[in-house]
């Protein structure tokens, strides 16, 4: 009997976690359809937690020790060429401020223009900065 009584209240916490986690789901889906700046910022409080951090001297040497060194690829390996057959270089066009200026105006806030919509902020509003722009991207 007691067997008994653990395995159903054991099915109904389950089903009750299955329930809160759907619940949570609609919440965010209804969330993100309506104000994606509100959804990204409840993600990022939802994990903004950090227990634990480490010093920024032992991250950056961390970082400093895998991309500091200097690596010799195989610059002849087998699948290299085979690239390079498959995929000619193409041929550079230079990038004028016009192009610049309406690929920005073009972009959504919160979306990315592709087809991932991966939020980028305010990536419109940088209209004003084309020229700036403009020499990163030929620079």
């Amino acid at each position: 009997m007691i067997e008994e009584l653990k395995q159903k209240v054991s099915a109904k916490t389950r089903r009750l976690s299955r329930y809160r986690k759907r619940q949570n789901q609609y919440y965010q889906n209804k969330l993100f359809r309506t104000d994606c700046k509100k959804f990204y910022n409840c993600l990022r409080q939802t994990y903004s937690n950090v227990k634990n951090a480490r010093d920024k001297e032992e991250v950056e040497n961390f970082w400093r020790e895998i991309y500091g060194r200097e690596v010799q690829h195989n610059g002849k390996a087998h699948w290299i060429e085979n690239q390079y057959q498959q995929n000619p270089s193409m041929e550079w066009s230079a990038v004028c401020e016009k192009d610049v200026a309406d690929a920005l105006r073009t972009t959504l806030n919160w979306k990315a223009p592709g087809r991932d919509k991966i939020a980028i902020i305010g990536l419109s509003n940088l209209q004003k900065h084309t020229s700036i722009w403009l020499q990163f991207l030929t620079n």
